[in-house]
């Protein structure tokens, strides 16, 4: 397992090397890459558009109490497709035609259709944050500590395989796959948009009227947001506003169990 400081001079190292290398552009979640440039947005959304849309995937998943195990229910046919036994720390992740769930030593790849065990990825003492994923592709973030003190890594693995991971010295939330993209929210007001090929920083954006902790995409477009609310990503998002045309949120009133839109990824 490498230390803090491991990492961090690892990160250092690949960082120069790469310019000496004379790469044409910035690392991935570089701190001097630029916000909300037009071109690069301009970009992002038309991956975005070119992107297939989401289907439907009528099945939940789960985990079960002790003695432990991981579920996939068919919502339609109200039936258990699979279950097999785990020691899931939190969770399970719904990822495209994954289930990615933290166990103890371990983030691991559920097939949805059968529960088989795809891939297995050690974590490092990090947290999963969150997880989505599109074909044979699942992308997942990690999390260690709180805030300019956190160590996070965006995870790509493809074919039940790592293709790539990228480091970061901040907190991470929840990723999509949007066609050729991969959506990372970090530090409670970005957005990088990551090339699904190479991990490569392609855009990103600022907000500064809101919370970005998650990116994910349903079968009526792709949404931004938080616990606080959501809205779909359009041209207005890369001018730095959230909560323009299209942002839902809750009713300012006091509900009953006090419900959020979605979990808070950037609290312990």
């Amino acid at each position: 397992m490498r230390s803090v400081t491991q990492r961090r001079a690892g990160w250092a190292a690949w960082l120069a090397a790469s310019c000496l290398a004379g790469c044409g552009g910035f690392a991935a979640f570089a701190s001097r890459y630029p916000d909300n440039e037009p071109d690069q947005v301009g970009a992002l959304l038309e991956r975005l558009d070119a992107a297939a849309p989401r289907e439907a995937v009528p099945i939940a998943v789960g985990v079960t109490p002790a003695p432990m195990k991981l579920f996939a229910y068919h919502l339609q046919t109200r039936r258990v497709l699979w279950q097999v036994p785990v020691a899931a720390r939190f969770e399970p992740f719904l990822a495209g035609r994954t289930v990615v769930v933290q166990e103890t030593q371990a983030v691991a790849g559920y097939d949805l259709a059968t529960g088989q065990r795809t891939f297995s990825v050690d974590p490092e003492d990090m947290i999963l944050n969150g997880a989505d994923g599109a074909g044979d592709a699942v992308v997942f973030t990690l999390t260690r500590g709180l805030g300019t003190l956190a160590d996070s890594e965006v995870v790509l693995v493809e074919d039940g395989s790592v293709s790539w991971r990228r480091e970061f010295e901040r907190q991470v939330g929840s990723p999509a796959i949007v066609g050729s993209a991969v959506l990372v929210p970090w530090g409670t007001q970005f957005l990088s948009a990551l090339d699904l090929d190479n991990g490569k920083e392609f855009a990103r954006i600022r907000v500064r009227d809101g919370v970005i902790a998650h990116a994910f995409a349903d079968t009526s477009g792709v949404y931004l947001g938080s616990q606080h609310g959501v809205t779909r990503v359009t041209a207005s998002v890369g001018s730095g506003t959230l909560k323009g045309s299209g942002y839902l949120s809750l009713p300012d009133r006091e509900l009953p169990g006090q419900p959020l839109f979605l979990r808070d990824v950037y609290l312990p």
